[in-house]
């Protein structure tokens, strides 16, 4: 053994390199194995994990991207979420705008107490972790600070109030459900998607949220009146769009713009402009539409765009 340590070494200027080298060739063959073996043993990748066949087209920018996602996430599933599209569009690492976001956090009474203490990642996917809290990603803390306005202008926290019902506009990988789910909401959780990510949702949740909760977790399509109906029966419901409805054409927002009016509350999170989409020009003219059934706040908070919407009292 001494001999072969020798030849490996030999003629090296620093012989820890050589073995931090081994180490790391040693690691990355037994990390594929244990993927191929813990991921294949729910079947999900076989399963449902490029099974779904889109029958439409976004006609934007998403119809690559998310053909793109799907194939990072058959090509590496341990590691998905550090592939070059999958980071950029669902799980981007940005430290700077982590640590403002946590400055708000540690600064408000609710958050220091509610979701600081239970803010973490799990390691499905391999996340990005923010410097400035160790355990958890530039994302889950951008998501805590969601949850942070919610509370501020809504005054609802998933978990603690009577929130029956959760409608995500788009869902990126799971990440904003897991949070609530891991902090105690029973409720049903519906995400609006394409197959693509609906694909990729479903492969991430169904290991980081455990049965039987993770049967409260459903996924639809948009035109779906069937399921639209079930969500006019229910009085405590949210709508939840975080920089998702307006990177939609212009025929699904029309479409959503009267479903809207059918929840008891709404978050929407967004930049100012999507490709050719002024998004700012777009949630001003929404606010005028749906001014008489809600009590609605526009702001901006660190550099990106928030509209709350409460229905009034007497819109019941």
């Amino acid at each position: 053994m001494k001999n072969v340590f020798g030849k490996l070494l030999h003629g090296l200027k620093d012989p820890r390199w050589a073995m931090n080298r081994i180490c790391e060739k040693y690691y990355e063959k037994y990390i594929v194995s244990a993927a191929n073996t813990f991921y294949g043993y729910g079947g999900i990748s076989n399963r449902n994990v490029g099974k779904r066949k889109r029958d439409y087209k976004i006609s934007n920018e998403w119809d690559s991207y998310s053909e793109k996602i799907l194939s990072e996430l058959k090509a590496s599933p341990m590691g998905f979420l550090r592939q070059p599209m999958t980071s950029t569009c669902l799980h981007p690492n940005m430290p700077e705008a982590a640590g403002k976001f946590f400055n708000d956090l540690v600064e408000d009474d609710f958050c220091r107490s509610q979701i600081l203490p239970r803010l973490y990642d799990l390691p499905i996917g391999n996340p990005h972790f923010s410097p400035c809290f160790h355990l958890a990603s530039p994302l889950t803390i951008q998501h805590a600070h969601h949850y942070m306005l919610m509370k501020k202008y809504l005054d609802i926290f998933i978990p603690e109030n009577k929130i029956t019902n959760v409608v995500e506009f788009g869902g990126g990988y799971g990440n904003f459900s897991r949070l609530a789910f891991s902090w105690g909401y029973t409720g049903n959780w519906d995400i609006i998607d394409i197959p693509e990510m609906h694909n990729l949702q479903e492969y991430y949740l169904s290991y980081a949220i455990n049965e039987p909760l993770r049967s409260h977790i459903k996924y639809q399509i948009v035109r779906d009146e069937s399921f639209w109906n079930t969500i006019k029966q229910n009085s405590e419901t949210l709508f939840i769009a975080t920089f998702s409805l307006s990177e939609t054409p212009s025929e699904v927002r029309n479409y959503m713009e009267e479903k809207l009016k059918g929840f008891k509350y709404i978050f929407f999170a967004y930049n100012g402009i999507f490709g050719e989409t002024d998004c700012l020009k777009y949630f001003d003219e929404l606010r005028k539409k749906l001014d008489d059934i809600f009590t609605i706040s526009n702001f901006c908070n660190l550099g990106q765009y928030y509209m709350t919407c409460t229905k009034k009292d007497n819109q019941y």
